[in-house]
């Protein structure tokens, strides 16, 4: 998808307010990823990340909202360029998930949590965008030092 859809598709979906199952492939992910995922016999499914519109407006997003967490729209506009160029990415190992981190615009770390080979409405697996929201630096130290994550690639 080229950025320019992209952006167009936030906009439209940050507009309507509402989840209509509607995702969107916002980036591919690094063979490194994939080969780390697989070490932990992981599958998946093409490595191409797909956001869903509910993670923008559904009731996790809301969520976030009312805690101050959530992205601003030039974060969601900015996202696939963000994570194609993460500044780290993690690996937890309680929900055998990937965090792809990156530096907000208000000092906190945007933290993107992607499940690999998620099942889908019973039948298709992808790579898919579980949650989205920013985070402080503090507690992906804590993370980090509690060998609750283990960092793939990058810096922090």
């Amino acid at each position: 998808m080229e950025l320019a859809e992209y952006q167009s598709w936030i906009e439209k979906v940050i507009a309507d307010g509402v989840p209509r199952r509607e995702r969107r492939a916002i980036t591919q992910m690094s063979q490194e990823d994939i080969t780390f995922l697989q070490d932990y016999e992981i599958d998946v499914a093409d490595g191409i990340i797909q956001l869903e519109d509910r993670i923008i407006v559904g009731a996790k997003a809301r969520r976030h909202q009312h805690k101050g967490n959530s992205l601003s729209l030039q974060e969601w506009r900015e996202l696939p360029i963000f994570l194609s160029q993460s500044q780290a990415v993690l690996f937890d190992h309680q929900n055998k998930t990937l965090l792809y981190l990156m530096p907000a615009t208000d000092g906190r770390m945007i933290k993107v949590v992607v499940e690999a080979n998620r099942l889908m409405r019973g039948k298709l697996r992808q790579e898919s965008v579980r949650t989205i929201f920013k985070v402080s630096r503090l507690s992906i130290a804590a993370g980090l030092k509690g060998k609750q994550y283990t960092l793939i690639r990058g810096i922090l």
